[in-house]
């Protein structure tokens, strides 16, 4: 929820940065090597906190070196079937980064911006 309130504010950003830095570089550590299906509560949480970066500050989603680890977590994620909030969540995060991506670049950093 912290991406919703402090995202608005421009000198917090580089804040709310590092905050999204560290939360996907220790998950992705986390589990390196363990199953998915195990934690899925915490992945749950997590793409539910990349939905609200990408919905209200996706220029900290896109400028962030982690979108790639990001995205292979979401590969692992999908078609877990035994947790349909983990499915919501990372759905609602793949949409509304579909949703920030546009053929204009114009209109990207428009929209990033």
């Amino acid at each position: 929820m912290s991406a919703s309130i402090f995202g608005k504010i421009p000198e917090l950003i580089p804040t709310m940065s590092e905050i999204y830095h560290h939360m996907s570089v220790s998950l992705y550590n986390f589990m390196k090597d363990k199953k998915i299906e195990d934690h899925d509560e915490l992945i749950e949480d997590f793409f539910g906190m990349l939905f609200r970066y990408v919905k209200y500050i996706p220029s900290v989603i896109f400028s962030s070196e982690t979108l790639e680890i990001n995205l292979e977590l979401a590969q692992l994620s999908i078609g877990i079937k035994k947790h349909p909030e983990l499915t919501k969540a990372l759905y609602f995060f793949l949409e509304q980064l579909f949703k920030n991506c546009n053929i204009n670049p114009q209109d990207d950093v428009e929209t990033v911006s």
